[in-house]
């Protein structure tokens, strides 16, 4: 049974510094998976201290398990992307001028 439990164990090392996020364990089913981001203050495995970035007050010992390492590249807001026109037709359609114009057309075309 202990070999099982190793098999998926994932051991974080979070250092004195890191930026991470805390998982939320209840939650309803629209609030966000994670709060955050935290600043690591103190490391004693498998527990860890954290404080808020926004509350410096705010500090909580969580257990290694509900912590998740912060990208660097979350923290930067996300830039809108310019798209490319999209590819289409270079034709140029232009109604008949001319009611007339457009069954001559039809005619020779051999169509009824």
């Amino acid at each position: 049974m202990e070999q099982n439990y190793n098999k998926k164990l994932c051991v974080n090392n979070f250092k004195i510094g890191d930026m991470v996020l805390v998982k939320e364990l209840t939650r309803s089913k629209l609030d966000p998976l994670f709060e955050g981001p935290f600043e690591v203050i103190k490391s004693k495995h498998p527990v860890y201290t954290i404080r808020n970035c926004q509350d410096s007050s705010d500090e909580r010992r969580i257990h290694h398990n509900r912590l998740f390492k912060l990208k660097q590249s979350t923290m930067e807001p996300k830039q809108r992307q310019i798209r490319p026109e999209p590819r289409g037709s270079c034709r140029i359609r232009r109604p008949p001028q001319d009611q007339s114009e457009y069954i001559r057309n039809m005619i020779q075309r051999g169509m009824p």
